[in-house]
């Protein structure tokens, strides 16, 4: 038992199903136009939501400085991943990828980044409309909807389409990224740095030289949610892969049976 145990925790992006990574969870065939037109329009929306974002900032905001917001970071390495993703599955629809029997290190990274993209929109839409939102002047429009809202929403019903590998082990990247965040936001005030209302900090919960043990409290709580979140996106793709088998087992035998 401990043997088996000890082989789950693998903290490389080596697998011996690089399709996983390009194909749908419900797929019946090895190759779906359903699931490419899927991936673009996930992109295009990712795409849509930046430059909505970015747009937003040139119009009311600054946007130097909201690149020093979790939300906007986060925002952009997701509609990277999302534009990764679309990019490798159409070549895959295409036949353009040949060396399906090992993972490139195109699709390492694209898993790399793809398994911190979800954890860090949930942190991000949880912590900003139960802590943030009602401290703010931020308004109920598109742009917060977009950024707030849909950031997680989408990539948590992406979770139950894709068919990616989740490691528990995995786990360790997205709370040393967080980890590193709250780096910078002790960093950054210490420096001089302003958020976009004049405040020497980059949040009001994460204010460090007035009140650091709830900055500490807040942040280390943010860290091990990220870790959190991340077990549980394993859990429920352990899950669906158990209905998928189970649907797939109950086809064939239904298929047997008509045949008989």
């Amino acid at each position: 038992m401990s043997k088996s145990v000890c082989q789950k925790i693998i903290f490389n992006f080596e697998s011996e199903f690089p399709s996983k990574f390009l194909t749908s969870q419900w797929q019946r065939d090895e190759k779906s136009s359903f699931y490419v037109i899927y991936r673009v329009v996930i992109a295009i929306f990712y795409n849509f939501s930046f430059l909505e974002s970015i747009i937003y900032s040139i119009q009311y905001d600054n946007v130097l400085l909201s690149l020093i917001y979790l939300t906007r970071m986060n925002l952009f390495v997701t509609t990277i991943t999302c534009n990764i993703g679309a990019y490798y599955v159409i070549q895959f629809y295409r036949g353009k990828l040949k060396s399906l029997d090992r993972m490139t290190s195109g699709l390492k990274f694209y898993w790399f980044l793809y398994i911190g993209i979800l954890p860090f929109a949930c942190v991000v839409s949880g912590i900003y409309w139960t802590l943030l939102f009602h401290k703010s002047d931020d308004v109920l429009n598109l742009n917060n909807v977009l950024v707030h809202v849909t950031n997680s929403l989408v990539l948590f019903i992406d979770l139950f389409f894709i068919q990616h590998e989740y490691r528990i082990a995995h786990m360790i990247y997205p709370m040393i990224t967080g980890i590193l965040y709250l780096a910078f936001t002790v960093i950054y005030p210490l420096l001089g740095g302003l958020d976009r209302y004049g405040n020497n900090y980059v949040y009001i919960i994460l204010n460090w030289k007035e009140d650091p043990t709830s900055a500490f409290i807040i942040g280390a709580s943010a860290v091990v949610f990220l870790g959190i979140c991340h077990i549980s996106f394993c859990a429920i793709a352990h899950v669906k892969a158990l209905i998928y088998e189970s649907c797939s087992l109950k086809c064939k035998s239904y298929m047997c049976k008509g045949s008989a």
